[in-house]
């Protein structure tokens, strides 16, 4: 794991003491499902060590994690939007969940029907949070049923600063939805990508792909993504790199891959389909689950026509409103 930072062993020490001023000690054990590669999990890590607790999870099988949870003397869940959905909905969950002191959901997009689920469930100690490769954490929040909105992320933590801007890096007014600009003080950059270019500019600056909102008072929110990465789930998938997968098939011929929703309020794949001859969407959501794994929920949908851009493209704004209207949720 080590060899994905770009740090010294001291900053990275450095860092991990700041995690815990940020998050607090560890009152016990740590069941953690965020991936092992990602700066969130490493500071996780570092942070349960330096306080002498375990971390367990993700590589177990389901039906295993809560008499692992019990077994260890869990107190806090590092989750991902989709696991916390799991384990809320696993045969297995106890009756009595009282040893767990903190579920920390790693994500601005978790929906507000499964995080009021899990509030009836465990109790008030559900924590939002959202991140990225350079900062780890840049908001955090305490989630309150009563006046929680879906991407509600909180303030910025420690010394980052946030801009909204448009296009032209012009800054935008209180509640205006645009590019999230973070300013991240020197002691406070953490270089996510090995081998890459820094992700700052001269100034600090650093954009993390979000289109989002600030209020008059900080509250940031999150509205989505300024590229065609797809978070469902806590996790990230690429649509493009889905979508040339499946035109291979003779099955299918053109596929936009969209983040939608399930039944039960779960981030699902929604894949919009223009089928071509033998085109069974059983199929495609078999090799979607096999070939993504942790995918969740993959929907399949026909559509007789298929809206494209003047590049070709997916139109993936018409597709959106299309699966809308299809879908009553």
């Amino acid at each position: 794991m080590l060899g994905i930072l770009r740090e010294s062993p001291d900053q990275i020490l450095a860092d991990s003491h700041r995690y815990t001023d940020l998050l607090g000690p560890p009152s016990g054990s740590i069941f953690m499902t965020t991936a092992l590669d990602s700066m969130r999990a490493f500071r996780d890590i570092v942070r349960a060590f330096s306080h002498g607790v375990a971390v367990i999870g993700p590589d177990m099988p389901i039906a295993d994690y809560w008499s692992k949870i019990i077994q260890h003397g869990v107190t806090e869940l590092f989750l991902t939007p989709l696991m916390l959905h799991r384990l809320l909905n696993c045969d297995h969950r106890p009756a009595d969940t009282s040893n767990i002191k903190r579920i920390f959901v790693a994500s601005g997009t978790a929906q507000n029907s499964l995080l009021q689920e899990a509030h009836q469930v465990f109790g008030p100690v559900i924590e939002l949070a959202a991140g990225t490769p350079e900062t780890s954490i840049f908001a955090f929040k305490k989630y309150d049923p009563a006046n929680h909105q879906q991407g509600d992320i909180g303030p910025a933590v420690g010394g980052i600063t946030v801009r909204i801007q448009d296009e032209n890096d012009c800054d935008l007014p209180a509640n205006a939805v645009g590019r999230l600009r973070l300013t991240v003080p020197q002691d406070q950059r953490f270089e996510g990508y090995l081998g890459g270019a820094s992700a700052y500019d001269a100034y600090g600056g650093v954009y993390p792909g979000f289109l989002a909102s600030l209020s008059p008072d900080g509250q940031m929110t999150k509205h989505g993504r300024t590229d065609d990465r797809l978070s469902l789930g806590g996790t990230r998938y690429f649509s493009g790199l889905i979508e040339t997968a499946l035109e291979k098939l003779p099955t299918v011929e053109r596929v936009c891959a969209l983040r939608v929703f399930a039944s039960d309020g779960s981030e699902a794949l929604g894949l919009a389909i223009k089928p071509a001859t033998g085109f069974k969407a059983t199929d495609i959501q078999k090799l979607a689950k096999r070939s993504l794994p942790g995918i969740g929920d993959v929907i399949v949908r026909v559509c007789a026509s298929f809206p494209v851009g003047k590049e070709g493209l997916p139109d993936r704004e018409a597709l959106e409103q299309w699966w809308q209207r299809k879908n009553e949720l």
